[in-house]
C-alpha cells in the first residue's frame, strides 16, 4: 500500500488580503517547539498536569492560544513561522526583516487567525486537542529528565 497523504494548507485572510498560507503542525514540529521552549511551555501546561484528557474542558483548550499570545509571543511567532515554512525560502540580506520580525509585527488578531487555521489543520483528522495536551505533558516530562 502506497502512502497517499497530501499536505493540506489553508490561506489566512486579513482585510481581504492573503497574509499567510499555513499547514498543520506535525508531531516533529510540536516536539521541537516544546523542546526549544521547555520552560515557557511547562508554565503554560502546568494547569493540566496530573489530569486526564477527558477532564479538560473545551474552554481550557481554546484558552491555550490566548494564553500564548499574552505570555509567550515569541512561541506564537515560532508556531506561525513553522506552519508557514517561513524559513524554507528566506534568504538573509542586510536590512531585510526576518520572518520572525514580520510575524512579531502582525496585529494580534492576525496572529490569532493564523493560530486558528494552524489548529484546524493540525487536528484535521479528528485528533482531540486534549490528547495533545497529554502528549505535551509527556514530552515536557522527558525534556525535564534529559
Amino acid at each position: 500500500m502506497a502512502l497517499k497523504y497530501t499536505l493540506k494548507r489553508a490561506e489566512v485572510i486579513d482585510g481581504g488580503d492573503v497574509v499567510a498560507t499555513v499547514r498543520g503542525l506535525s508531531l516533529n514540529d510540536m516536539t521541537d517547539l516544546m523542546q526549544i521552549n521547555a520552560e515557557a511551555m511547562d508554565l503554560l501546561f502546568e494547569q493540566f498536569r496530573g489530569r486526564e484528557p477527558d477532564s479538560i474542558s473545551e474552554i481550557e483548550v481554546s484558552g491555550i492560544g490566548v494564553s500564548l499570545l499574552k505570555s509567550a509571543p515569541v512561541i506564537v511567532a515560532q508556531i506561525i513561522a513553522t506552519a508557514t515554512d517561513a524559513y524554507s525560502e528566506y534568504e538573509e540580506a542586510e536590512g531585510r526583516p526576518t520572518p520572525m520580525d514580520v510575524i512579531m509585527a502582525m496585529p494580534t488578531g492576525t496572529q490569532m487567525a493564523c493560530l486558528e487555521k494552524i489548529g484546524e489543520l493540525t487536528f484535521n483528522a479528528g485528533f482531540d486537542p486534549k490528547k495533545l495536551i497529554a502528549l505535551a505533558l509527556s514530552v515536557m516530562k522527558g525534556v525535564g529528565q534529559g
